[in-house]
């Protein structure tokens, strides 16, 4: 899943749609529209979306008038809009998105913002079902995900979520001086979500957690005052994963000192970027072997690397090389073996 360009067959204006492609099978190579919600995007647009193993795409896309507002794709349902917090009774907060869901396709997360983004709400939706026309149908009901111990910050994210409903995101403050890591655990019987505080160094002023496994292991990045970012991975210290031991830096390949993890599966594999001052490299690590670092072997002069699934595949972009999109990048996915010692 991702998003690329697609010319409105009207106008010719590139218009910015989510995107799928299958890696198997006789649709293999072949790129599927999503559709929109009937609103135009255009321009760049992060591709802040994942896919379920049950097909649910968890995404955004423009609402007439141009607002965005968070939406989900099924085969059977097409795009649909999963609502902003207006909702709720926010009135402010007017336009959302959806960024991940868990692999099982039972929480997707996101997050509302107002119109001057200077606020901005970590959001969760959970499906049940309901009896329409005969037949039953997945209802997505949205809440606000709390802010207990983290009131002084006006802006959230939630980023990833996993099997186990734990939700990881990030708080930023006002003035953009510090941006702290969170993780929201679920609490017993389905009451809720309970935010703690994830571990940081303490000249790294930016920490951002960006994938958790089922098993609770968390890769991100801590970033310091003066923009250089570190691969780090965070491990619960008890079953009840309420607290987190300190950051572990992942070893640095030479020449490539600066990067970010993104992507960490059930195996231990964890998938990122890393770079220099010339280019930069889609590289592997793994959660039982921290001094292990290797290329992905994306082709082109450069290269980044995003998720990794359990059957090991890997996906991303690179540029030059064997990317005929002058200036451009070329989606690109890379399947791996993994042995313990060093070897993939």
């Amino acid at each position: 899943m991702g998003t690329g360009d697609v010319p409105n067959k009207d106008t010719g204006v590139l218009e910015t749609h989510t995107l799928g492609v299958p890696l198997f099978g006789p649709q293999q190579g072949k790129w599927i529209d999503m559709g929109t919600l009937g609103g135009v995007i255009t321009g760049w647009d992060e591709a802040v979306l994942k896919v379920s193993n049950t097909g649910v795409v968890a995404t955004h896309s423009a609402v007439p008038g141009g607002l965005w507002h968070a939406a989900a794709w099924t085969e059977k349902t097409g795009m649909f809009d999963l609502g902003t917090l207006v909702d709720l009774g926010y009135a402010d907060y007017k336009e959302s998105v959806a960024c991940a869901i868990n692999r099982s396709g039972t929480l997707i997360v996101g997050q509302g913002w107002t119109e001057d983004h200077a606020h901005q709400l970590p959001m969760v939706w959970t499906p049940s079902m309901q009896w329409n026309d005969h037949q039953f149908s997945t209802v997505w009901k949205m809440q606000v995900l709390p802010i207990t111990g983290f009131e002084e910050y006006p802006t959230f994210v939630a980023w990833e979520v996993n099997d186990v409903g734990q939700i990881i995101g990030l708080a930023e403050n006002s003035d953009t001086s510090r941006i702290v890591g969170i993780v929201w655990n679920p609490l017993p019987r389905g009451q809720g979500w309970k935010p703690i505080g994830v571990p940081s160094y303490q000249d790294m002023p930016f920490i951002d957690p960006f994938a958790i496994n089922n098993k609770g292991v968390i890769v991100g990045s801590a970033i310091s005052a003066d923009g250089l970012w570190f691969s780090i991975m965070w491990k619960p210290l008890n079953p009840q994963r309420d607290a987190y031991g300190s950051p572990v830096l992942l070893k640095q390949p030479d020449g490539f000192p600066y990067g970010f993890p993104d992507g960490i599966n059930e195996l231990g594999d964890i998938t990122g970027t890393q770079w220099g001052d010339i280019t930069a490299e889609g590289v592997l690590w793994s959660v039982n072997e921290p001094d292990f670092v290797a290329s992905l072997g994306l082709p082109g002069d450069w290269s980044n690397v995003w998720k990794v699934n359990n059957f090991r595949i890997a996906i991303g972009f690179f540029g030059g090389g064997p990317c005929a999109v002058p200036g451009g990048t070329c989606a690109a996915a890379s399947q791996f073996r993994y042995i313990p010692g060093g070897h993939h």
